[in-house]
């Protein structure tokens, strides 16, 4: 389906590298948009409006030349990162040329929806219009359509030796993405000239079904595949262990040092947001408590109580960061999001380096990103290229779900202080 809406021969023949002659198409539109920006420098107001909030009314103002040039780096920057991924891809021992035709099609998707949203913005730029422009949401539908259409066609990036029904799986969760992701494109496009409230609750819920949907598809199957399997002998089937480790001290003082920095402010100096971190984190903790605490190997639940105390200190850091006013709000979400993932990821290495040689011998290539028996939040892709998140872990999701809520405190905190 996706080839109905790319130029002929997109996507087709060849490996990569003998065929990026056809992008010359992109190269001449990156091009222009740059031949644009500058021609549009001296034309635009200082400053200059950047951002629209949903309400229509600007929230960001900047110099000239930060609209003029700042999404034609961005589509360059896709562009550059898009074909890298796509070269890399395409020298894996397991690589097949449908992840390098998915790559390049969703090459063209994203740098035309980017110079073509930069070229509209700065026209009305120029033209003197600083009110927002909703029609943009016309086309990240759009975007989202092309998105999904082209999603059923990636090749699952599983283990060669992974069974073909773990495959199959992965096959139809990206098809429920892709329909839902279509979906969600067609219903933004009726609805975008709804009230900010309405339209805002509509593009939310309909992008979370599109996301959780897939994955649920995606565990039931896997499920099912991994209860038709032969039963584990019993000596491998390990057994609940202790509730609570050393570790759950870090966690515990990470709260306590939160909590002390709520002190130290004072209520009239902490967002209400901010005031539920504690509870949010307890309740983080009591989901990996309760996830450690089922029957399993001894080095996944070893490893599970070591993660625990270390991702939860992770978000306590992260949202301690989210306080500090240098920088404006960029710089503090960077050093959150830093501290999130760097916890996590010092856990796993010190996990791995005091492992059994059996089990580093299991680790291996990498599992499928759905492998409750292995103990890690961040695993490679079964093709060698990148990484992923083992989304049967409850780690995972608490790591997700805290990325998310950081982001939208700052977004709360960022309202806040304009009003």
């Amino acid at each position: 389906m996706a080839h109905d809406v790319l130029p002929e021969g997109v996507g087709a023949g060849a490996p990569e590298p003998t065929r990026l002659i056809r992008d010359w198409p992109l190269w001449l539109l990156l091009a222009l948009d740059w031949v644009v920006a500058a021609w549009s420098l001296p034309r635009l107001p200082d400053p200059t409006p950047l951002h629209w909030n949903l309400h229509g009314r600007v929230d960001q103002w900047g110099s000239p030349s930060e609209a003029a040039f700042l999404l034609p780096a961005c589509a360059v920057a896709v562009y550059l990162i898009a074909l890298g991924l796509s070269v890399l891809q395409g020298r894996g021992q397991a690589a097949s040329r449908t992840p390098g035709e998915a790559m390049r099609q969703a090459r063209w998707i994203l740098v035309t929806a980017c110079s073509g949203m930069h070229l509209a913005l700065i026209l009305g730029l120029v033209q003197g219009e600083t009110g927002s422009p909703r029609w943009i949401f016309l086309l990240l539908a759009l975007l989202l359509m092309l998105l999904g259409n082209l999603l059923p066609r990636v090749e699952p990036g599983v283990r060669p030796s992974a069974p073909a029904e773990a495959r199959d799986a992965w096959r139809a969760a990206y098809r429920t993405a892709g329909r839902l992701l279509v979906g969600a494109g067609l219903l933004q496009a009726c609805t975008f000239w709804l009230s900010p409230a309405v339209f805002t609750g509509i593009l939310t819920g309909s992008l979370l079904l599109a996301f959780l949907a897939p994955l649920v598809v995606l565990s039931s199957r896997l499920h099912r595949i991994r209860t038709q399997a032969p039963e584990a002998p019993a000596g491998e089937a390990g057994t609940a262990g202790p509730l609570l480790s050393p570790h759950d001290g870090v966690a515990f003082a990470g709260l306590a040092g939160l909590l002390l920095l709520q002190r130290i402010l004072g209520p009239d100096a902490v967002p209400a947001p901010l005031r539920w971190a504690i509870p949010g984190l307890l309740a983080a903790w009591a989901i990996l408590l309760a996830d450690a605490a089922r029957p399993a190997p001894e080095e996944v639940r070893r490893t599970a109580n070591l993660i625990r105390g270390w991702l939860i200190l992770g978000l306590a850091a992260g949202t301690a960061c989210l306080r500090l006013q240098a920088g404006g709000p960029v710089l503090p979400l960077v050093m959150a999001l830093g501290c999130l993932h760097l916890f996590p990821g010092l856990a796993q290495a010190r996990a791995r380096r005091t492992a059994s040689d059996a089990a580093r011998r299991q680790w291996g290539e990498g599992p499928m990103p759905w492998d409750p028996n292995d103990p890690r939040v961040i695993v490679p892709k079964g093709l060698g290229l990148g990484w992923s998140y083992n989304f049967a872990r409850a780690a995972t999701w608490v790591l997700l779900l805290g990325t998310l809520g950081l982001v939208a405190l700052v977004v709360v905190q960022r309202g806040a202080a304009g009003a």
